[in-house]
């Protein structure tokens, strides 16, 4: 028997490779399994929303086809390295790594409830407080926007330069005003 083509093995796996055991297709698209015996279509049960689909399924000789060919796609790609601009090497098929990173900041903005805030005096690394944290605020309301996708209203820091009358004197405060 000759090897189905990835075309008909790719649209097993999309449309008959499920929990269910059977699935819809258009018998054309899958007419080369059929006659390889890897495909059943049952002619008297249509899609109920695209009547041009007939119900199918895998035979044992089609699942073991679809085994091999998920197994075949799973592989990890070799590399493939060519010498890149200014001396470093160009890399084809390698995978991003996921990466979940955890927010860490310096600032206690997760402890503050909607009125509070915290203050940060100007220092010998950071003469102008609020050059930095506008920056950080603006950063962090972008955050809490992004992060809010249940309908509830987003976190919400502003940056304000205080002076003497602060208790704690001349810097910026930061406030959480929703």
């Amino acid at each position: 028997m000759e090897p189905l083509s990835e075309h008909v093995l790719s649209i097993m796996a999309k449309e008959l490779h499920n929990d269910r055991g059977f699935g819809y297709v258009v018998p054309i698209s899958v007419e080369e399994a059929v006659d390889a015996g890897a495909v059943q279509i049952n002619a008297d049960i249509e899609d109920p929303s695209e009547p041009s689909k007939l119900a199918a399924r895998l035979t044992d000789l089609g699942k073991e086809l679809l085994r091999v060919y998920l197994e075949r796609e799973n592989e990890p790609v070799p590399v493939t390295t060519t010498v890149g601009w200014g001396g470093y090497d160009i890399d084809e098929n390698v995978p991003m790594p996921v990466v979940t990173r955890q927010r860490f900041s310096k600032y206690p903005f997760d402890g503050l409830c909607v009125g509070a805030s915290f203050h940060v005096p100007p220092s010998e690394k950071t003469p102008d407080p609020k050059k930095t944290l506008t920056s950080t605020v603006a950063n962090r309301n972008a955050t809490e926007k992004k992060a809010v996708d249940d309908g509830t209203k987003p976190k919400h820091f502003k940056c304000v330069s205080v002076g003497a009358e602060d208790p704690r004197g001349v810097g910026v405060r930061v406030f959480r005003d929703a």
